[in-house]
């Protein structure tokens, strides 16, 4: 399945590696820019969904910061 910018991919296993990657450097707080949970429709939504599932078992707050609303 084709994914945003055209490439393939895993989201899921981007987003477990993104949590995974802040984890390894002793991050406790991390977001994800851009995204907006209220469209799941979204290319990224898998991405964002294993992001914050995985970053709260790792024991780090996942964050969201919407832009370009309105």
């Amino acid at each position: 399945r084709q994914r945003a910018g055209g490439l393939p991919g895993d989201q899921a296993v981007a987003g477990r590696l993104a949590a995974q990657h802040f984890a390894e450097r002793q991050f406790r707080q991390v977001a994800l820019v851009g995204y907006r949970p209220s469209d799941p429709d979204a290319d990224c939504h898998v991405m964002y969904e294993a992001f914050c599932r995985h970053a709260d078992e790792l024991g780090m707050a996942a964050h969201v910061h919407e832009y370009g609303r309105g």
